[in-house]
């Protein structure tokens, strides 16, 4: 019989389960099969899932019920139990690896950025006060044209730190909105999905 094959793959793959919980869920999964009249590698494939997906799927669980019922315990042996089911899809690893290294370089270019912004806005902020300073001094020294000529340049200064501040803003509610928007498709997708 070749249901036989996948519940041997399957017990291979739940290799670092507990014993007990091993004999379970292949009981289980046998009673299943031979319910619903699956008798073929094939169609519990189909039903299943690949033996390899089904055994991560039951390190998962067994993980969740052990971090349940243990509580603040041990969370070693569920962390482990978590790390191998991860680890058991050749896939997973290495997609979530990529995942959180995009992640990480963005937000380490996000706060270089920032960083950026506001080392320019403090920098233009102290040429303003400078500016508007020495303005004041040339008008109380009776040199209108001087007293002008660093008036208008502090003017242009806090026009530029205005026209900075509010591209940033303007930048900043469009990545929310657009951070929201994709947010809120997940979540519609994870609801139509369930």
């Amino acid at each position: 019989m070749t249901s036989e094959r996948y519940f041997s793959e399957l017990a291979a793959q739940l290799g670092r389960l507990p014993a007990q919980e091993r004999e379970e869920a292949l009981r289980f999964h046998r009673e299943y099969a031979q319910e619903a009249g699956f008798t073929t590698y094939q169609e519990l494939e189909e039903c299943f899932g690949p033996p390899k997906a089904l055994a991560s799927r039951l390190y998962a669980e067994s993980a969740v019920k052990a971090s349940e019922e243990k509580g603040t315990g041990k969370p070693g042996k569920a962390l482990i139990i978590g790390l191998a089911a991860l680890f058991s899809l050749p896939v997973t690893f290495p997609l979530v690896l990529v995942i959180l290294i995009v992640l990480f370089v963005v937000l380490v270019l996000i706060l270089a950025v920032g960083f950026s912004i506001g080392v320019t806005v403090f920098a233009l902020g102290g040429a303003f006060l400078s500016l508007a300073a020495e303005s004041w001094g040339y008008l109380l020294s009776f040199a209108p044209g001087l007293w002008l000529k660093f008036l208008g340049g502090a003017m242009i200064v806090l026009a530029v730190i205005i026209i900075i501040i509010s591209l940033i803003l303007f930048a900043a509610r469009h990545i929310l909105r657009w951070i929201g928007a994709g947010i809120a498709r997940i979540a519609e997708r994870r609801t139509k999905d369930e």
